[in-house]
């Protein structure tokens, strides 16, 4: 569509149909919803945006891969901007990135207020304020250009949205190549957003054609992207019962990604200082490593230790970086998990939270079982025929007590009144 209500109208119809009727959707739907979304996403990547601009606002039909703009934007964005522009735009990127205060649960908040390319949020055009409301384009056709970009635009960050929320609501209805192959989808979208974001001169180059009141850029769809894709690979690295090969297909890819993310911010807050376009390199990475500790904190105790000499110097490098949330991030962690993992007990030290790491309702409750419950098949039995419950596992410990994990979505008072029904003389413990 041409016009950005058009493109959040029928995101908001995409949006309905998907959430409301996936209550019914069998496997077959839930192919085809996946392929749709993969067209849609497929379809509104607006690579027009790394194009020239006299051919971007143009009649010329734009590329549809990234691929074909493989040449460097420099090469055809003119002449270079001065210091005072670079400064200039930096002053705007900073002020439209509000960094997150606190991570409620492993989600990383991000809000932009001023506006910028891809902002699904932004009301109306108004007089002075909206982008459209600028020096008028100098041909209908580079009018209308404009406009597809900009829905397009809006049409990726709708997307991101919606595909982590499907996963996050239907989960256990995809299977695990379906949820991958959304991941890259968003992906993609991302990687084409930091591409762009990093072109500075080629943002210079559209801001200069007097169709946008500001440097453009899409930070928010590049910061909302890798973290929608961060999120879901991490349900799927956490989940030991819906699919158990899930985790080795993307362990190696999120660790690293881990790994690269938490150093490039380090790289870039030692030199933000003195370079200006680092500036928004950190304050975009700030909710994404946010939430990169905060899956470390949550972590099983086997799993942080194994992966802790990995990351032990970037944790420590983490503590000394300008940025206050981080800075602050990090303390906890080496507080709580690394102490914690040499044997140094501190004051409110806290065990992680695995049922955290998984998404929405979706938890695993350890209990422990003291007593004669009648054997660990008739626990079995009777737990499995529980509404919201998806994976099962019991262990006889030395000890003589049952060790009860129980994976799904059924309340915990539930699954207390069942093992209380099946023998009286037995005490729970809920670990």
């Amino acid at each position: 569509g041409e016009s950005e209500s058009l493109n959040r109208d029928g995101m908001e119809a995409v949006r309905l149909v998907t959430m409301e009727g996936g209550k019914l959707f069998k496997a077959q739907e839930w192919a085809e919803v996946v392929q749709s979304l993969t067209l849609a996403f497929n379809e509104t990547i607006p690579y027009g945006l790394l194009r020239p601009p006299t051919e971007l606002f143009s009649a010329k039909t734009p590329p549809n891969d990234l691929h074909s703009l493989s040449r460097a934007p420099a090469a055809l964005a003119g002449e270079r901007p001065d210091a005072a522009e670079v400064q200039l735009a930096e002053e705007q990127a900073r002020e439209a990135i509000v960094p997150p205060i606190q991570i409620d649960g492993v989600d990383g908040g991000f809000e932009t207020e001023s506006e910028t390319l891809n902002d699904p949020g932004e009301q109306e055009p108004q007089e002075s304020t909206s982008m459209d409301a600028v020096v008028p384009p100098k041909s209908m056709a580079g009018q209308n250009a404009f406009r597809v970009v900009r829905g397009k635009c809006v049409a990726q960050l709708e997307l991101i949205a919606l595909v982590q929320d499907v996963v996050d609501e239907f989960y256990m209805q995809l299977t695990t190549q379906q949820i991958l192959a959304l991941v890259e989808q968003i992906w993609k979208s991302y990687e084409f957003a930091h591409k762009f974001n990093a072109s500075v001169e080629q943002r210079f180059a559209l801001w200069r054609t007097g169709f946008m009141n500001q440097v453009p850029n899409l930070i928010k769809q590049e910061t909302n992207g890798i973290l929608a894709s961060l999120r879901i690979l991490m349900w799927l690295y956490a989940d030991s019962y819906k699919d158990p090969k899930a985790k080795e297909l993307v362990s190696v890819r999120l660790t690293s990604l881990f790994e690269e993310r938490l150093g490039a911010f380090v790289e870039l807050s030692s030199t933000s200082a003195s370079e200006g376009e680092d500036h928004r390199e950190v304050f975009a990475l700030t909710p994404v490593v946010l939430f990169i500790l905060s899956c470390f904190e949550r972590l099983p105790e086997a799993e942080f230790a194994s992966l802790c000499e990995r990351f032990y110097n970037i944790f420590f490098d983490l503590m000394d970086t300008d940025v206050r949330e981080v800075r602050a991030a990090a303390v906890n962690l080496v507080r709580v998990r690394l102490s914690a993992l040499h044997g140094y007990p501190t004051e409110g030290n806290q065990s992680y939270i695995q049922r955290s790491l998984l998404p929405k309702t979706i938890k695993e409750d350890v209990l422990q079982i003291s007593g004669d419950g009648g054997g660990l098949e008739l626990f079995n039995g009777k737990l499995a025929v529980i509404p919201g419950i998806y994976g099962l596992r019991t262990e006889k410990l030395s000890t003589g007590e049952t060790r009860v994990y129980v994976y799904g979505e059924a309340k915990i008072e539930v699954i207390l009144s069942t093992i209380a029904s099946i023998s009286e003389g037995v005490s729970v413990t809920i670990l």
